[in-house]
């Protein structure tokens, strides 16, 4: 009976790595719609411009805090721009999640949806690779432990 257990969710598993590898996709309004880098740029250029207006009629006190204020919006932005990529990886595995999730609501049991977006976040960090090879050489990868792993990474 064990042995017939093992083999059904074996036959899931490699139907969910399958929809995963079939439907995971980065869409460019993906990136484009979290990506801050063109808002801050935008932001900076338009604060840089009203500066040049206002810093010829400040006084050297003004001046010295309009400066200051300057400089910490830019290291602010900065850290922005640092962890954007870790929030983006976030969204991308979300929507991906949300969309597979939806085209196999029938399918994918409560339990199996754990196991789904550990698969889509394994894809997001190696899109170009189909999970069912990286299967056949390792499936010791996609064990239920290390799979859920992959959540908490």
């Amino acid at each position: 009976m064990r042995k017939q257990e093992t083999n059904d969710e074996k036959k899931a598993l490699l139907e969910l790595i399958k929809v995963v590898d079939d439907n995971f996709c980065i869409k460019w309004y993906d990136v484009l719609s979290f990506s801050p880098i063109a808002i801050i740029l935008l932001f900076i250029v338009l604060l840089g411009i009203l500066l040049t207006l206002y810093l010829p009629l400040a006084t050297l006190p003004e001046k010295i805090a309009v400066n200051l204020i300057f400089f910490g919006l830019i290291i602010a932005f900065f850290q922005v721009v640092v962890s954007s990529p870790k929030l983006l990886e976030e969204q991308v595995i979300n929507r991906n999640y949300k969309r597979i999730s939806g085209l196999m609501a029938p399918l994918v049991k409560t339990e199996k949806k754990l196991e789904l977006k550990a698969l889509i976040t394994m894809k997001s960090k190696q899109p170009k690779f189909p999970l069912s090879e990286i299967y056949e050489m390792d499936e010791s990868l996609f064990e239920k432990k290390k799979l859920l792993s992959k959540l908490y990474e």
